[in-house]
């Protein structure tokens, strides 16, 4: 739902935080409008170049990409984000074709998030940010059941500041990963 009600700022009022978030929401709100009014689709590359002689050797590399995901997620790459590794497109690309569709995607999260769990414990909070973790769900990657079976540490009805607040107090008390996910789901589960 967008607000588009502007904070009304008078000399001698007093400021509080909930000011500033009004503010803040009300510009992105405002710019999401705007942008949305003016284009069918405000996503997509902005500016994109590959590496010519790349080409010419049967795989593709970006060299620069910029633009907006259609999410909103905006990328610039190098010089904010990573460059994607370099493709090989001899299988994709035979010579009996003229073009071949590239797609610039994010990697999936779930092998990202299956790297890190195997470096620290890591607690799932709802993601609706209230209620409880669904532990059976379709099992779909990225589902909640698809993260637990790799390890996430489901947080049962605690939100997601919460969590972290008993993650850090659980960690900085010295306790291990396995005994961080048995003290969830005893505390969470009785």
């Amino acid at each position: 739902m967008k607000n588009l009600s502007r904070v009304v700022w008078s000399e001698g009022m007093y400021l509080g935080p909930h000011h500033f978030q009004a503010q803040n929401r009300y510009f992105e709100d405002l710019i999401h409008f705007t942008c949305g009014s003016m284009w069918y689709a405000p996503y997509g590359l902005v500016g994109c170049s590959l590496d010519a002689e790349a080409l010419r050797n049967g795989s593709i590399s970006v060299i620069h990409a910029r633009g907006v995901f259609p999410d909103g997620l905006a990328f610039h790459m190098p010089e904010s984000d990573k460059l994607p590794e370099p493709k090989p497109m001899g299988d994709l690309f035979p010579p009996t074709r003229e073009f071949v569709k590239v797609y610039l995607a994010l990697p999936p999260l779930v092998p990202i998030l299956a790297s890190l769990v195997e470096r620290m414990p890591v607690v799932m909070a709802s993601r609706t940010g209230c209620g409880e973790v669904l532990t059976r769900t379709y099992g779909f990657p990225g589902s909640e059941s698809d993260l637990i079976a790799h390890g996430l540490i489901p947080a049962g009805m605690l939100d997601g500041p919460k969590a972290r607040l008993l993650l850090t107090l659980l960690l900085r008390a010295g306790i291990a990963r396995d005994q961080i996910a048995a003290w969830y789901s005893q505390w969470l589960d009785g």
